[in-house]
């Protein structure tokens, strides 16, 4: 087994980073990567800071070398993505420092790109962006979530692409919108037909299901064959927040991906991505 998606208490875990290493020794697992939130412009409780990043680097790299030849650690951080050119430097400052990197959207902004909203965190936020932005149109508010995807995939290029569908975290009951509408499957399917020309690997995140907050992965699962169909990569990751749950609901994503067809994920090992059987 393996792991690329792990938060410790650099950002927004619960524990040190030893902690979760140790359990995936337990677990069994080969590798594990560290991917704490990256720095943002803007103050946030939960993700690093530009003064704790050095010390980040230091401790995964230290765990590297201490745990060598029980489990591979990799050094990554999850970057989200902003329209602004110049909030983006951070993404292309430290990409290079990295084993890895994942990219994400977490906040949907206003026309000025002034004033931003997180779109998985409390209710309200979302709801706020709907109405103050989006003048409470759902398929614009969706849309510009995808669209903010496709631009990310295009400009970052990211190794691997997390949690795709997390608009939908907030849309419990589907009280915004149904994926099952013709505009939403099509708005999706749009961005998938990116990623499949892109070099990047699709994540297959099983975390919002392990915290309680939805009821699928992300992406959704009816959406694993049409990953399959366009010949995507994907890596099984539990976006961890809690080193007892690094392998949350690995057998329940292994076999929902081999219903769709697929028979490997794609994995970083000896410093190499390859296919690894699931």
């Amino acid at each position: 087994m393996v792991n690329f998606h792990t938060h410790s208490n650099f950002c927004d875990g619960k524990e040190e980073p030893r902690l979760y290493v140790e359990s995936a020794i337990e677990k069994g697992f080969i590798a594990l990567g560290f991917s704490s939130h990256a720095p943002t412009p803007f103050e946030l409780d939960w993700t690093l800071s530009n003064e704790k990043l050095p010390f980040y680097f230091e401790e995964i790299k230290k765990l590297k070398k201490e745990y060598s030849g029980k489990i591979e650690i990799y050094l990554g951080l999850e970057f989200d993505f902003f329209k602004k050119a110049q909030y983006q430097s951070i993404y292309f400052n430290y990409k290079e420092m990295l084993d890895y990197n994942l990219a994400s959207v977490h906040f949907l902004s206003d026309r000025k790109n002034e004033k931003f909203y997180i779109i998985d965190g409390n209710i309200d936020s979302y709801i706020n962006a709907l109405n103050e932005v989006f003048k409470g149109d759902v398929k614009s508010f969706v849309k510009e979530y995808y669209n903010l995807i496709k631009e990310m995939i295009l400009t970052y290029k990211p190794d691997i692409i997390a949690h795709i569908d997390l608009i939908k975290k907030n849309n419990k009951d589907a009280v915004f919108f149904k994926e099952t509408e013709e505009w939403y499957r099509e708005t999706i399917l749009e961005t998938l037909d990116i990623v499949s020309k892109s070099s990047s690997i699709l994540e297959v995140n099983t975390g919002g299901i392990a915290r309680g907050s939805i009821s699928d992965f992300y992406p959704s699962e009816w959406l694993f064959k049409e990953c399959y169909r366009r010949n995507i990569p994907v890596i099984i990751n539990s976006d961890a927040h809690d080193p007892g749950k690094i392998d949350a609901l690995f057998t329940e994503a292994k076999k929902s991906l081999k219903r769709a067809g697929f028979s490997t994920q794609k994995i970083l090992l000896k410093g190499k991505w390859i296919e690894l059987e699931i």
